[in-house]
């Protein structure tokens, strides 16, 4: 085609080729990795959603069925209004607002907002260049458990990051808990790739 640069392949015998490609295995992970390897890019990958009026209940099991912390709420017009995260949705959450006088079928997603004018984020310009650890110190700093990660240029959301996803994708030999805090998730993820006595990070 005229005005197009073309570029000439190569054809190779795939004789020579017999194991597959595939995605990075949890456990291979470390916190000198890039934070890239965190993310599920929602540029590429349709990201996990509830409509606001998604039943409470229906979406704490939607947590509980993935290695996800939080899940992104959306309205009618699907445009972004905030997070719930398995600390709000958990039973006791619900316990209590059953208690407090509200039937348990109806109470939905909205009810355990974080809206979005109170959930922070991290610049993908930043993300990109950073490694897992960086986010990690990100994170403690500001008192987070997670947050989003926002193309400014676009202005759109290109994933989510949480300690609890962090633990998950350094494939940590144990059970991490959901409902763990912070400085719990981050201890065990210093201990275990900073065994020195002298940790490189205060976990608080």
């Amino acid at each position: 085609m005229r005005g197009t640069l073309m570029h000439k392949l190569s054809v190779l015998n795939a004789n020579f080729y017999q194991d597959l490609a595939s995605p990075t295995e949890d456990g291979q992970l470390t916190l000198a990795s890039p934070a890239l390897d965190l993310l599920a890019d929602f540029a590429k990958e349709s990201p996990v959603v509830v409509d606001d009026r998604t039943p409470a209940s229906q979406a704490l099991e939607m947590l509980r069925r993935s290695s996800a912390h939080v899940l992104l709420v959306l309205d009618q017009a699907q445009h972004f209004l905030g997070v719930v995260s398995f600390d709000r949705l958990n039973s006791q959450e619900l316990i209590k607002r059953v208690s407090a006088g509200h039937s348990r079928e109806d109470l939905m997603a909205a009810d355990f907002l974080e809206s979005r004018n109170s959930v922070k984020a991290l610049p993908y310009s930043d993300f990109v260049q950073s490694s897992i650890s960086d986010v990690m110190l990100a994170l403690q700093n500001n008192s987070l458990r997670y947050c989003l990660v926002v193309d400014q240029q676009s202005r759109k959301i290109r994933g989510v990051v949480s300690a609890y996803a962090i633990a998950k994708k350094l494939g940590l030999p144990f059970e991490v808990s959901q409902s763990a805090s912070f400085s719990e998730i981050a201890g065990v993820i210093y201990r275990q790739f900073n065994p020195d006595p002298r940790p490189t990070l205060a976990v608080n």
